[in-house]
């Protein structure tokens, strides 16, 4: 293929389109997730100092399907200011059809491709993995740092209050009371001071009370019991840190591959979809992005996303039926793509008239 002046103009025009996009897909995914993010420090679910862990690994995760979508479109806004300005009939005067055209977008989307695989197949079950086992850990500490004196606080952990007069610079509480409940009975917990220590044996975090004392008994009822304890230990934390639950997605591929597992089967069929879909959608980008020269530059903008979404839903609901037993691993989600393949040829070529490129070279 010879890197022309033409072939280098496309380039960049493709490329610098669909590197503004990507930009603007990246913006609103990170936006969305630092909304979710938000809500679930609001909701004491998550500690704040877990938002930037968590959302630049969400973002990695996303970036494998981000850069098809951003092609599509990028290339739809290139070919339609091309159409408006009257560029393309220009172009096709000078013998440059839709078959030239997309060989010289192979410059750009071979490396495309192949930067998509390694986010699909390394990267992104690398953050989703990563993602679960930081945010068991955050969840785990999420207690510890939520404790501010002055303020009643509601622990999941010790399934109560608890509140804390004032805190020293190390850690050490003073005027901690602790209200939780066992067996039906409330629990009351009155102490000089407290810190948290962490158990060497076991791993489970403690919050250790001195000079205390507790009280047992059914709200309303007629006898409580009084202990009066100079140290008296309750369990904020289970330890060690807790199994992370394994997802198909957080498994390396490499283990998928000495699989054969049906849901296996099928997330490694979803990721190898990304960096087919870059190629599937270039060759549909041709077709669709042909406009009149009154449409405007962002005449089939709306059908790119439509085209997309049609695309990713159909590749989710085979991996779905693979998994679920309802659909052939050897039929598995290649048909979308094999069906894309054809709709993308039979348009291009009714829409410019064309033959096929094999069918050219043996007339």
């Amino acid at each position: 293929m010879r890197f022309s002046i033409i072939s280098r103009y496309l380039l960049r025009e493709a490329g610098l389109t669909s590197l503004a996009v990507s930009v603007v897909l990246i913006g609103v995914l990170f936006t969305n997730s630092l909304i979710r993010l938000l809500g679930q420090v609001a909701q004491n679910n998550l500690p704040p100092s877990g938002i930037l862990n968590m959302l630049g690994l969400a973002t990695l995760g996303y970036f494998g399907f981000l850069l098809p979508a951003s092609i599509l479109l990028g290339m739809a806004l290139t070919f339609g200011r091309l159409y408006r300005d009257s560029e393309m009939p220009v172009l096709a005067a000078c013998g440059v059809g839709p078959w030239q055209l997309l060989r010289a977008l192979l410059w750009l989307i071979v490396p495309v491709a192949l930067i998509v695989a390694w986010l699909s197949l390394s990267v992104a079950p690398w953050a989703s993995r990563t993602a679960a086992t930081v945010q068991a850990e955050l969840q785990q500490t999420l207690e510890l740092e939520i404790i501010r004196p002055g303020r009643f606080i509601t622990s999941k952990r010790a399934q109560g209050m608890l509140y804390v007069d004032s805190m020293s610079d190390d850690g050490l509480m003073q005027g901690v009371f602790l209200e939780t409940e066992r067996d039906a009975e409330t629990i009351l917990v009155s102490a000089a001071s407290a810190r948290r220590q962490t158990d060497p044996q076991s791993g489970d975090t403690l919050l250790v009370l001195w000079d205390g004392y507790r009280f047992e008994g059914v709200l309303g009822g007629p006898s409580w019991r009084m202990l009066q304890f100079e140290e008296h230990g309750v369990r904020l934390a289970k330890g060690p840190l807790p199994d992370v639950r394994i997802k198909q997605k957080t498994i390396p591929t490499a283990v998928l591959l000495a699989r054969a597992e049906p849901a296996d089967i099928a997330e490694l069929q979803w990721r190898l979809s990304p960096p087919l879909m870059v190629f599937m959608l270039t060759l549909l980008a041709v077709p669709l992005s042909r406009t009149g020269p009154r449409e405007g530059r962002y005449g089939r903008l709306l059908s790119a996303i439509l085209l997309f979404v049609v695309y990713f839903s159909l590749l989710n609901l085979s991996t779905d039926a693979i998994k679920g037993g309802r659909l052939s691993p050897w039929i598995g989600v290649w048909w979308v793509h094999l069906l894309m393949l054809c709709l993308g040829l039979v348009w291009l070529m009714r829409s410019f008239g064309l033959s096929a490129p094999w069918q050219r070279r043996r007339a």
